[in-house]
């Protein structure tokens, strides 16, 4: 308990009378005794101390007035003036100033000398600074207990407020500012509904517990204390309280065993997530059979034979970022029990949402999340696909939409030919350049058109009028271009295999250059 000057009056052996009404309030606490005879204590005083002296010096109502002034400016938690050695009563002057300027003047009678009431407040300063390094101590021991059981942030949570005191308040909130868990009393005679709550003693929904911002202030919020939760030396995390007297402490230790487990959940996470990394790419690239397939999606929480969305997000830097910080992704991503499955690799995040979820929510969500990392951000959603082979369309529809560019788009039905280029190789990629080089040379040095006139006509099933109509040719000039494309390129456009080699080196060209980066 703290030492306050209310505390010394209480106290029958030490005989202090208090002089003014500035004595009784239970906030004058005192940070140690100093006994003095100077003209002028003010300067040697650090603030919060109890003053003693017989006023041995003689002063004038004006400088008492200074004196008492510059107490107050320290401030000093009282002045005790002892009486019967120098003088036998207190200055009524000074116990004048003193009433106006605010500061507590007590008398201390001669058969009580200072050296007593110094030990008494040392005394009691001590016990406190003891309480508090047991008290410390002792939730940090708690809280680490609770850790190695594997009791969890909420558990963790209400332990501390348990060793904030009673009416303790606690939220874990994340960078964001939302909730992950908290704790508030429940008043006095009411049955505990077990709902979430907020630092400001609310009980949260359930849709603000996924996630809602926590409100920074409200009624009966008072002082809060925030302590940053690192991990990997960043922030991931803050811890709020309001408790009856701040422990800063507690909160500290508390930081340091949350942050563990924090980080644990985050390796936990990341072995998960490149566990589903590794299925999912089995599954596209079809390396084991599908009945291996779905039994590893079962184990990860997936049933194979339902309808699921595929949702991919690309940006720069993003699978980097989000596999050192797994819980950098929304908390609707995190949940372990969610039944989504979250992977990354490269640049994409992947996620695979059930049919019932709302895939373009959590498009727009994932999103905004990896706009933080990249302006350029681009998100896919599939259309909802059974089994195995859905998983693979599914896969694929979700990242040529993506590919699109910036935003969230949503996937349109496949061409053959677009499923063939999706999963082209490097060799492919020569082979499609070789395969137009000759024209792109002859647009960039004699200032033609042929690659563009290419592209028209095949695009217009190679229909002559179309082309002519669509390039405002004549005919004549149309068959020129032709010959020349033709010339160039080794190819008789006469011929269906050479439209097809052409069409596809086309088409490789327009997805390469449609995808980011």
């Amino acid at each position: 308990m703290s030492v306050t000057v209310a505390a010394l009056l209480a106290e029958p052996a030490l005989q202090l009378v208090a002089l003014t009404s500035h004595c009784h309030p239970g906030d004058r606490e005192i940070s140690w005794v100093a006994t003095t005879e100077l003209s002028e204590p003010a300067p040697f005083l650090r603030g919060g101390e109890l003053v003693c002296t017989t006023a041995l010096q003689e002063r004038t109502d004006q400088q008492w007035r200074t004196l008492v002034d510059q107490l107050v400016e320290v401030p000093v938690a009282a002045l005790c003036i002892g009486t019967g050695l120098v003088r036998d009563a207190v200055p009524q002057s000074l116990v004048t100033a003193a009433e106006t300027a605010g500061l507590a003047v007590v008398n201390s009678p001669v058969s009580v000398p200072f050296i007593q009431i110094s030990r008494l407040v040392a005394d009691r300063i001590f016990a406190e600074q003891y309480e508090l390094v047991r008290s410390s101590a002792f939730a940090q021991d708690q809280l680490l207990r609770d850790l190695l059981d594997g009791r969890g942030l909420p558990h963790l949570v209400r332990t501390l407020a348990r060793h904030l005191g009673a009416g303790a308040e606690v939220a874990l909130v994340d960078g964001d500012g939302r909730w992950i868990a908290g704790h508030s009393p429940t008043p006095s005679g009411a049955a505990s509904t077990g709902a979430p709550q907020d630092v400001a003693g609310h009980e949260v929904s359930g849709q603000e517990a996924d996630g809602e911002p926590v409100a920074e202030g409200g009624e009966g919020w008072g002082p809060t204390s925030e302590v940053p939760i690192l991990v990997d030396r960043e922030p991931l995390a803050y811890l709020r309280a309001r408790a009856p007297r701040p422990r800063p402490d507690i909160l500290s230790s508390a930081a340091n065993v949350l942050g563990l487990e924090i980080a644990r959940r985050q390796a936990v996470l990341r072995g998960q997530r490149a566990l589903a990394a590794q299925v999912l790419e089995d599954i596209v690239q079809r390396t084991g059979s599908d009945a291996e397939s779905r039994r590893r999606l079962a184990d990860l929480g997936v049933t194979p034979d339902e309808e699921h969305r595929v949702v991919i997000g690309r940006a720069q830097g993003a699978a980097q970022a989000l596999t050192r910080h797994p819980t950098a992704i929304l908390r609707l991503f995190d949940d372990v029990e969610e039944n989504h499955l979250t992977a990354w690799h490269d640049d994409r995040v992947v996620l695979v949402v059930s049919a019932e979820t709302d895939a373009d929510e959590v498009a727009r969500g994932l999103l905004t999340r990896l706009r933080d990392r990249d302006p350029h951000a681009a998100v896919g959603v599939s259309a909802a696909h059974p089994g195995i082979m859905g998983l693979r369309r599914g896969h694929l529809e979700a990242r040529l939409a993506g590919e699109r560019g910036p935003g969230v788009h949503r996937s349109v039905e496949l061409s053959l030919g677009a499923v063939l280029l999706a999963g082209a190789d490097a060799g492919t990629h020569e082979l499609a350049d070789s395969a137009l080089r000759p024209l792109v040379e002859h647009d960039r040095d004699r200032g033609s058109d042929l690659v563009a006139t290419l592209r028209t006509w095949l695009s217009r099933d190679c229909s002559m009028a179309a082309t002519c109509a669509a390039l405002h040719l004549h005919r004549n000039s149309l068959r020129y271009r032709l010959a020349q494309i033709g010339e160039l390129t080794g190819q008789d456009l006469d011929t269906m295999a050479a439209r097809v080699d052409l069409w596809l080196a086309v088409h490789h060209g327009q997805l390469r250059s449609s995808q980011p980066g």
